[in-house]
């Protein structure tokens, strides 16, 4: 994987997830999901890169625009990733996406299962896309197979104040739907997270690692997947009465 590569799948993905979730949410929602997500995942990443964390994050050239040394792609990847990990949680909790957004009480609950969740992902998917020639590395290498133990923790938090700034800046606006909706957001979401643990299972290395992607994954995508299929026919039954 290239670096030309790995921006052109980032792209593809934040652009692919972003435009179901709007036909599902609203373009309004999804676009300040997504600023919100990409600020604060970039400050994160910016703290990464410096010596004040002693976490090592170093990305390759040739990824595009920076500012202050973090590609402005990690941010968008990172904001796709909460994207998906967003939908996955909503299934997991059994959240309606009818109506305006989760209301406030909800905020702190859905964020910390969609960070726990990204956690997953990023810890299932890190060794095999590495393998797979991933644009960054950790300059001081680490007991997690090259990553510092820190790192995860880290980009745990980033995605926990993501996600929950993110979902109390739009119940504060309180902004409605302005398209249709959709039923494609919630399986795309269920379908990109297996999709990040098999390139752990398949890619890992050391094969060690193939085991934390068929379990820190497979298990929530297991258990979303039985939800999400009786509510999917539940739904369509009701569109047809």
């Amino acid at each position: 994987m290239d670096e030309t590569g790995a921006v052109v799948m980032v792209c593809v993905l934040a652009v692919t997830m972003g435009s179901l979730r709007a036909l599902d949410r609203g373009w309004a929602v999804t676009l300040i999901h997504a600023a919100v997500v990409g600020t604060v995942g970039w400050m994160g990443l910016v703290l990464a890169v410096q010596p004040i964390l002693g976490l090592g994050l170093e990305f390759e050239a040739g990824l595009g625009p920076r500012v202050l040394g973090v590609p402005l792609v990690a941010a968008l990847g990172l904001s796709a990733l909460a994207v998906v990990t967003g939908g996955l949680a909503e299934v997991l909790l059994g959240h309606s996406a009818r109506g305006r957004e989760v209301a406030y009480d909800g905020i702190t609950w859905l964020a910390s299962i969609a960070a726990m969740l990204q956690l997953c992902a990023l810890l299932a998917a890190e060794p095999g896309l590495r393998a797979l020639g991933a644009p960054w590395h950790w300059s001081g290498g680490g007991a997690y197979f090259g990553a510092p133990h820190g790192s995860a923790l880290w980009l745990g938090c980033v995605a926990f104040l993501g996600d929950a700034a993110s979902r109390k800046v739009r119940a504060s606006f309180a902004v409605p739907r302005t398209s249709p909706r959709r039923r494609w957001y919630r399986p795309a979401s269920v379908l990109v997270f297996g999709t990040l643990g098999a390139v752990g299972v398949v890619a890992g290395d050391p094969a060690e690692t193939r085991l934390i992607g068929a379990f820190a994954v497979g298990v929530p995508t297991a258990i979303a997947m039985s939800r999400l299929v009786p509510a999917q026919l539940s739904e369509r039954g009701e569109v047809r009465r």
